[in-house]
């Protein structure tokens, strides 16, 4: 009887750990992706660290991209704040004089671009690389659920209805990581999740509703935080530029409306947030893009947001 005990002890010594650790990326509305986890198993293996590929797709020409991203911890877990902390990409960037400055705004989970298998500049890209690993002591381990970070998705200036986002393990990274160090390939809820882009911000009552919704709905057309609120005014780029001055209306927007001249709603090439006026114009022809809204652009020329009015008042009234 004491040998059988003995070999039962023996084998749950050898067992391996059945871990496995659930992705899930959610929409959350307002174009914010949440990425979080689940650690399941008997017993549940802690995790120490996270390689996750995510990448949109609309299925068509336009694109769409991650501008921001947030409700992330930064630094070493603790009773203040528990989770994955440490971006490994970054982290070698953050030691000054021994002290890592975890408050540094280029801090974050994303990893830099020009490393292996990143591509495109910041978070201004189709893909992003989430690489978050953990730093604790004792009981302040991650819990076994929890969010990772949000992602904000930005449909660049075309409100195409949805998106397809694909979350998937990052190989190269090691793909999950457990206490133990071994590397799992995680289980995935909704690996392919619909991320809508564009709600309706702009005002259904107006003559010009028709117009929006035949352009698919473009977010530029709205007020903020959908679209900058200076469109109407000839801000078709929706930034300011001309730095250290910051013009809302300068040669990024000129340029967009050169490029969209004379072109009509039916052209598939048009960027509608170059179309300022929201009107047609040319008879017989239609343009889309015409005198008028070169109009706007030259009246409200290297004007500042200052000057034009805070917030952004467009869409105006009709």
């Amino acid at each position: 009887m004491k040998r059988i005990l003995l070999i039962v002890a023996m084998l749950l010594i050898a067992a391996p750990v059945m871990a496995d650790v659930v992705v899930k990326a959610v929409d959350k509305g307002g174009r914010i992706v949440e990425v979080n986890y689940v650690c399941t198993g008997s017993p549940a293996e802690k995790v120490r660290a996270f390689a996750l590929d995510l990448e949109l797709d609309t299925g068509k020409a336009q694109i769409v991209c991650f501008n921001q991203v947030s409700s992330f911890i930064s630094g070493e877990s603790n009773t203040a704040h528990l989770g994955y902390g440490i971006f490994p990409g970054r982290f070698r960037n953050q030691f000054t004089a021994g002290n890592p400055n975890w408050a540094d705004p280029n801090y974050v989970p994303t990893a830099p671009e020009g490393d292996v298998d990143s591509n495109g500049t910041g978070l201004y890209r189709k893909k992003v690389i989430l690489e978050m690993g953990t730093l604790y002591v004792e009981s302040n381990a991650p819990p076994s659920s929890g969010v990772l970070c949000q992602l904000k998705v930005d449909p660049n200036g075309i409100g195409n209805s949805d998106c397809n986002l694909a979350i998937a393990a990052n190989t190269v990274r090691g793909k999950v990581v457990l206490e133990d160090g071994t590397s799992i390939t995680p289980s995935f809820t909704g690996s392919s999740t619909k991320v809508v882009l564009s709600t309706d911000c702009f005002p259904s009552g107006y003559t010009t509703y028709g117009d929006w919704q035949t352009y698919k709905k473009p977010s530029c057309w709205c007020a903020a935080p959908n679209g900058s609120g200076y469109q109407c005014l000839g801000d078709a780029d929706g930034i300011t530029s001309g730095a250290p001055f910051q013009y809302r209306v300068y040669l990024g927007d000129a340029s967009l409306i050169t490029t969209n001249w004379k072109k009509k709603i039916t052209d598939t090439t048009l960027n509608p947030c170059a179309d300022v006026d929201h009107k047609s114009s040319g008879a017989p022809f239609q343009y889309r893009v015409y005198l008028g809204d070169a109009t706007r652009l030259t009246n409200n020329w290297k004007k500042k947001d200052s000057n034009l009015g805070i917030p952004g008042p467009c869409p105006t009234a009709e």
